[in-house]
This record gives structure tokens, C-alpha cells and sequence, in this order.
């Protein structure tokens, strides 16, 4: 699971930054296309000024990116087990359906933990030890047998062999007994309460994965509707301005707009992707890891 955030860490802001190369591209060639409607005396020089300045901010962006993409390549190579930085292939891995009722996936998750079963077997464990320790302040009954020779004696058998029951027990050692038996039952009792708190964070683990992964497929939705208008909206506005009836902050907004729904769709897709990884990670499930690119 990890390593898995890690590579989709890694995606994401190489998705930002290739949307905002994108970005910078469209406002380089806007900032040529405004410099000829300046020298045509069709738009101001201020309307120059103002892409000019967005497109440094867009620079300024880029590279704030890739920083942090060098950053987190090497995140990812730490999480598989390399030196060197890795660049992450192209992901077109669709999650496939599952149930978002948290308490399926709690059925489902709790027979299959490992790391629950080793607390069950804990907890037998020290469950028997308890009830060995009780058992002590009871009589116990032993089987004794002995096999005697004697040479030399008229008045004694050559061999002599005596079968016996011998009873053992305690009477005054009850409260030695009652206080490891405290003890052990303290420990059964702990045991059980970091069960019962594992299995809560296991639940709340789930929840908060389902819920992430149904609003990722919300903003999805969205964001195809998103980027529709806003391409929309950046073109009438582009040609309002080409007529003189639109100012270059209109544009502005929108081209910056349109960008931002691109990577609200980029986003979204691979936090569904991550919630979808942290559920199987919680129904400790590993065939979906060979699924993944490699």
C-alpha cells in the first residue's frame, strides 16, 4: 500500500506539471498572438503586460513541480527498494467495483487479517495459561511405582516392587495462586482490549477509504462536466477579445479555469485509485498488486 501511494504520489504531480506545461504553452502562444494585436493598435498594452505576468506565474509554477516531482521519484524508488530516482509509467488501470457498505467490507477483512489471527492465537495462549495456573489450587492425584532388591537378608525378599497413589495438595497456597492467576487473567483481559481497539481501527481505516473513494468518483463526474464549459467558456471568450467586446483578464480566467478542472479530473481519478488501494491493503488482499505496472 505504500509503495503504491508512493507511485501514485508520483503520478499526480506529473500529471500537474504536464497540465501546467499545457498551460504554459497556450499563454506563451497567447502572449505572441496579444503582441501582434498590440502592434496592430487592436488591444493595449497593459493586456500584454497581464498575460506576460501570468505566463511568469505559470514558469514559476512548472517549476515548483518538478522539484517536487524530484522529490517524489525519489519516494517512490525508496518505497520499492532503490537508489536511484524512478519515473512512473503511464497508469490506465481502472479500479474494478466494490461494495462501499463498510460492514461487508469488515466481514470480509476480518477472517483474512494475519496480523488479527496472530491476536486470537495471543489470546488463547494466555487464556490457557490462566486456566493452568487455576487448576494448581486443586488436588492433584499421581500414579507412584518403585522396585526395590536386597541381597544378603533371610529376611527379606530378593525384589520387592510397590504400587502407590499419591495425593498433592496446597491448602494455604491460595492466595499465591489467586495473584498469578490475576495476573494472567490482567494480561487475557489487555490482549482482548487491543483486539477490540485494532479491529476499530481497521473499521475506521475502511470508512475513511470508502468515503474517499466515493467522493473521487463524485469529482470525476464533475470535472468532465467542469472541463466541457470551461473550454467552452475559453473560447467565446477568446473571440469576443479577438473582436474587442472581451478584456485579457476574462480570458485569463478561464484559460486558468479550464486548467484547473483538468487537474481536478487527473486528481480525482487517482485518489479513487488510492482509496481503492487502501481497501484492499485493509482486506489484505495482494492480487491486486500484481495488476499494477511494474
Amino acid at each position: 500500500v505504500e509503495a503504491s501511494e508512493a507511485y501514485l504520489d508520483a503520478l499526480t504531480l506529473r500529471a500537474r506539471l504536464d497540465i501546467t506545461q499545457d498551460l504554459l504553452d497556450s499563454l506563451t502562444s497567447r502572449d505572441d498572438r496579444i503582441s501582434k494585436l498590440v502592434e496592430a493598435g487592436r488591444a493595449l498594452r497593459s493586456d500584454r503586460l497581464e498575460v506576460s505576468f501570468a505566463r511568469q506565474q505559470a514558469i514559476q509554477s512548472r517549476a515548483q513541480l518538478e522539484q517536487a516531482y524530484k522529490v517524489s521519484q525519489a519516494r517512490l524508488a525508496r518505497a520499492v527498494g532503490r537508489d536511484s530516482r524512478l519515473a512512473p509509467a503511464s497508469l490506465e488501470y481502472e479500479p474494478p467495483e466494490i461494495t462501499t457498505e463498510v460492514d461487508a467490507l469488515l466481514e470480509m477483512a476480518l477472517p483474512a487479517r494475519r496480523d488479527l489471527q496472530a491476536m486470537d492465537q495471543q489470546i488463547a495462549a494466555a487464556q490457557l495459561a490462566a486456566d493452568a495456573v487455576n487448576a494448581q489450587r486443586l488436588p492433584s492425584l499421581d500414579a507412584v511405582a518403585s522396585l526395590q532388591y536386597s541381597e544378603g537378608s533371610t529376611f527379606a525378599p530378593d525384589r520387592e516392587g510397590r504400587i502407590a497413589a499419591e495425593l498433592t495438595w496446597r491448602p494455604f497456597a491460595g492466595g499465591v495462586i489467586n495473584a498469578r492467576r490475576g495476573e494472567a487473567l490482567a494480561e487475557v483481559s489487555a490482549l482482548r482490549a487491543q483486539r477490540l481497539e485494532f479491529v476499530r481501527e481497521i473499521r475506521l481505516q475502511l470508512e475513511q477509504s470508502v468515503a474517499n473513494l466515493v467522493t473521487a468518483r463524485t469529482l470525476q463526474v464533475l470535472a468532465v462536466a467542469g472541463i466541457e464549459s470551461a473550454q467552452a467558456t475559453l473560447n467565446t471568450r477568446s473571440a469576443r477579445f479577438e473582436a474587442g467586446r472581451a478584456n485579457v483578464d476574462d480570458v485569463l480566467d478561464a484559460e486558468a479555469e479550464l486548467s484547473r478542472q483538468r487537474s481536478m479530473q487527473l486528481i480525482a481519478r487517482y485518489d479513487e485509485l488510492r482509496a481503492w488501494v487502501r481497501i484492499q491493503g485493509a482486506l489484505a488482499q495482494s492480487a491486486w498488486v500484481r495488476k499494477l505496472p511494474q
